[in-house]
């Protein structure tokens, strides 16, 4: 065989190895709906165990699954996730008694991938829950 050949073939191996591990894990927030924009949902940085400043220098962004709206984005500062635009629920999900927004954040050098699960909750059934605990 081709030395090329070869080394084509160790590259793309590589490659694959690489993307296929640089998924690493879930987050998942779960907050009311119609949150004021700028309002905090979680913070990234901490949650992933990371120095905040890491993920300014990482390039970290917010990426929506499937060219949805990206409702969501990151102080990149501070770590925060913040509400980027209002959220309707009943909008986005209709009568669905689960509404998850999916979004993925991408840090580069080296590069990953986290998948970002957005639970909406009904603000009626939300503020209920919380009156019940109180």
């Amino acid at each position: 065989m081709d030395s090329k050949l070869i080394d084509l073939q160790i590259r793309r191996f590589v490659f694959f190895l690489l993307w296929f591990h640089a998924a690493y894990g879930d987050l998942s927030y779960s907050f009311a709906e119609e949150l004021k924009p700028g309002s905090v949902v979680g913070n990234l940085a901490k949650d992933l165990g990371m120095e905040t400043g890491a993920l300014a220098s990482r390039r970290a962004r917010i990426d929506s699954d499937g060219g949805t709206k990206r409702y969501c984005d990151i102080n990149v500062k501070n770590g925060e996730l913040i509400v980027a635009d209002r959220i309707d629920r009943e909008e986005l999900c209709g009568e669905k008694a689960s509404c998850v927004l999916k979004h993925e954040l991408v840090l580069e050098n080296p590069l990953e991938l986290h998948r970002v699960s957005l639970h909406i909750q009904d603000i009626n059934e939300f503020n209920h829950r919380n009156l019940r605990k109180t």
